[in-house]
């Protein structure tokens, strides 16, 4: 009987996590892609100081959530996200919108496509 309950509490604490794991992945990428349409307004506009803000509340958005990425997405990709923002930051400090938008697509495809780039990677976990 002992090992039933162990069994259980095991399911129970998987289950727990996966709907904890897409609870986080689903509002980030939401908030996220609204953040970058605002942004991508802004640009267009060239209003580069709100355009400044709204990158901004991506990176606090994006910080808010990175300890959790880490253990499910690649290094690789996390570094790749930091880049694009910082390239980002500094396209829109110079008012470059061509290659503001050059890393800005990147971006945008990555948290687009980051239900489906996810997994748990055993050279962050050991």
């Amino acid at each position: 009987m002992k090992v039933f309950y162990i069994t259980m509490a095991l399911f129970v604490a998987v289950i727990t996590v996966t709907v904890v794991h897409i609870n986080i992945v689903n509002s980030f990428q939401s908030s996220g892609i609204e953040i970058l349409r605002s942004l991508d307004i802004a640009v267009m506009a060239e209003d580069f100081i709100t355009a400044e803000d709204e990158l901004d509340n991506f990176e606090t958005l994006y910080q808010s959530r990175r300890r959790w990425f880490s253990v499910i997405l690649d290094t690789a990709d996390l570094d790749k996200i930091e880049a694009h923002i910082a390239k980002m930051r500094r396209f829109l400090q110079l008012a470059a919108i061509t290659e503001f938008y050059g890393e800005f697509v990147e971006l945008y495809e990555i948290i687009d496509s980051l239900p489906y780039a996810e997994g748990i990677h055993p050279e962050v976990l050991f």
